[in-house]
């Protein structure tokens, strides 16, 4: 019955998130996020309270529970968290090793936004996916060539489709 909390927040969390990304505020995606793991942590902690008031337990198990469900749920949301940056985050280690490949001589912008163009990232990751066989061009179309691999890609897309506010 201890587990209820850690997945109860998680819920809240990645609720929050979806309602947080569907409405137009003018505050930024990492505070967003910040939010609703604070409020998924505001609903863990209630029901640890709640779980924990009608059971006979001592302090220490008390605080035992507590910092189990504490952490189970950092976790969680830690996780979560970095399912969502994933994309922000591929961004700027492409953008280090364009830097790095310079050293110690200066980077200038205009070859940086050619190097990490969204168009020259997508078309990089297209030859990728066809050079493996993972999908396949036909009459100016592109399709997904079945297996483990586009299995899991459409589990992406739900989700980003889920939790990302079009």
């Amino acid at each position: 019955m201890l587990v209820v909390g850690p997945l109860l927040g998680l819920a809240v969390d990645v609720a929050m998130q979806v309602i947080l990304g569907r409405i137009p505020l003018a505050i930024g995606h990492l505070r967003r996020q910040f939010i609703s793991f604070g409020v998924g942590f505001v609903v863990v902690m209630a029901t640890l309270w709640l779980l924990i008031r009608q059971s006979p337990l001592s302090a220490v198990d008390c605080a035992g529970y507590g910092l189990l469900h504490v952490a189970v749920y950092v976790f969680g949301a830690f996780c979560f968290f970095n399912v969502i940056n994933l994309n922000i985050s591929s961004l700027r280690i492409r953008m280090l090793k364009a830097y790095l490949q310079e050293h110690p001589r200066p980077l200038p912008d205009e070859v940086l936004m050619v190097t990490c163009s969204a168009a020259g990232m997508l078309n990089a990751r297209l030859e990728r996916l066809l050079d493996g066989q993972q999908i396949r061009m036909a009459d100016e179309r592109i399709y997904f060539q079945y297996g483990v691999v586009s299995v899991v890609g459409l589990c992406f897309e739900g989700l980003r489709r889920f939790l990302v506010a079009h």
